[in-house]
């Protein structure tokens, strides 16, 4: 990867992160031009990988299913680079995952549940994926098992906390995004099947670490999508 691929994707990474969307999709469009130009295709499929977390905010922010469209849209040309070009690993398990995200908001939880597997499978094809990577990827995949029946997935919440618990390499604000994003899946696995009162209490787990995001970082969007759940699951 070059020097001015990489620097825009990290543009792209801080704008979406601090909310400019605008920005974001500028910076990572030159970041997806640049690679491809010179071949890069892995890289591309990383590129579309954040590019599709764009509209994934936006779709939260808006609630407009235009934006879950697009998504599907990277998806599936994330997913057609990667078999034209034979990647594996990492670069294609974001492209399953994202479609398990696609699937899980049209309630399709069979489907979901599979796009998840299969991205827990395709990241378990390197050895190079951090720890928390894969702690992440087991909880999407136990919230759709989870909405599609399987009551057991529940320990696979337990699983993604304690692979997270037991790496000890993480900054200390990733370590915060992660441990949060899995516990608001869990607590929202817990209100679908109907146990209230668990699925608040790890709400107010995730809360917690959501405001400590957004005050020590100052970074909300976290804490936002804390918010929006606590409201579905009548905690706020």
């Amino acid at each position: 990867m070059t020097e001015q691929i990489q620097k825009l994707m990290e543009q792209g990474e801080v704008a979406r992160e601090k909310g400019d969307q605008a920005q974001a999709l500028t910076s990572l469009d030159q970041a997806l031009l640049l690679a491809v130009q010179e071949k890069e295709y892995s890289t591309a499929v990383n590129i579309l990988g954040q590019h599709l977390l764009v509209f994934k905010v936006r779709y939260e922010q808006t609630g407009d299913d235009t934006f879950m469209e697009l998504l599907y849209a990277d998806v599936l040309a994330g997913l057609r680079l990667c078999d034209h070009n034979h990647i594996a690993g990492q670069p294609k398990s974001v492209m399953l995952l994202r479609g398990g995200d696609y699937f899980l908001h049209k309630r399709d939880y069979a489907t979901a549940a599979e796009q998840y597997g299969m991205a827990v499978a395709e990241l378990n094809k390197t050895s190079r994926e951090p720890e928390e990577t894969l702690a992440e990827y087991i909880g999407y995949w136990a919230n759709a098992l989870v909405k599609n029946g399987d009551h057991t997935a529940f320990a696979k919440f337990d699983e993604a906390l304690h692979i997270l618990e037991e790496h000890h390499g993480l900054r200390p604000f990733h370590q915060l995004i992660v441990e949060s994003g899995i516990l608001l899946r869990q607590a929202d696995a817990y209100n679908f099947v109907g146990q209230k009162d668990k699925a608040i209490a790890i709400w107010n787990k995730a809360k917690q670490i959501a405001d400590s995001i957004a005050s020590e970082h100052g970074m909300n969007m976290r804490q936002k999508q804390a918010e929006k759940l606590g409201k579905q699951i009548g905690a706020l």
